[in-house]
């Protein structure tokens, strides 16, 4: 799984993802992102992006996969308190 920025008229999304990857998932916005602090808000991220998942195999089709944002109540991804939930 990759978080990559969402560009879909680009050749090398057309040529690295279509066809090679099992799926692409859009999000319905952009996320924020924070710095390695964990708690400052980052700014300038001012494209989309979009998980594709890449398994063994080949996929003559790339399923694309829309889905509402959610990880936390202000949509910003925090991997930090994620991994220490974990742990």
């Amino acid at each position: 799984m990759m978080l990559l920025p969402y560009e879909p008229l680009n050749g090398w999304q057309q040529q690295g993802i279509e066809g090679v990857a099992a799926a692409v998932y859009e999000p319905d916005g952009r996320y924020n992102f924070l710095k390695t602090d964990g708690v400052t808000q980052k700014k300038g991220v001012n494209f989309g992006s979009m998980f594709v998942l890449f398994t063994p195999g080949y996929f003559p089709i790339t399923q694309r996969i829309r889905f509402k944002r959610g990880i936390e109540e202000d949509l910003t991804i925090n991997f930090r308190e994620t991994l220490e939930a974990a742990a």
